[in-house]
């Protein structure tokens, strides 16, 4: 019986180290606030998600998203994390249109629209904070 005992003590102690990484689910994109108006209309053209990395210390890498969007008659890239949550198997972000506003303008000796800030409101009320990251003709 105590050999019973020590295995089960033993098995329960080494269980965490067996297991290797822990499963992190990446942040819920932010709620839109009620009163809020999003008065812009954006079409979602196209969206590709990679690997942004960067190095300050140590290298760390997270997923982004990319949307070709036309918004206000200008063709946009635009840039943001991608949330996604594998409970819900429903993408965050999805072609075609949505309602937006403009957080930042550039300055007027800026270089166009580029680092403009958007938030575009998704289907299900969550927002999309972007930067605009290419202009194209």
């Amino acid at each position: 019986m105590r050999k019973i005992g020590a295995l089960s003590l033993m098995a329960a102690c080494l269980a965490p180290y067996v297991c290797g990484q822990k499963l992190r689910y990446g942040q819920t994109p932010p709620k839109a606030e009620p009163g809020v108006s999003y008065p812009i209309k954006v079409h979602i053209s196209s969206i590709h998600v990679r690997s942004l990395c960067s190095v300050t210390t140590e290298a760390t890498c997270e997923d982004v998203a990319y949307a070709e969007a036309t918004a206000n008659g200008e063709k946009i890239e635009l840039m943001g994390n991608w949330y996604w949550d594998p409970k819900h198997y429903q993408l965050p972000l999805t072609l075609g249109d949505h309602q937006g506003r403009l957080l930042k303008n550039t300055p007027k000796a800026g270089v166009g629209p580029l680092y403009r800030k958007y938030e575009l409101l998704l289907a299900d009320r969550t927002v999309w904070p972007c930067t605009v990251t290419g202009i194209s003709e």
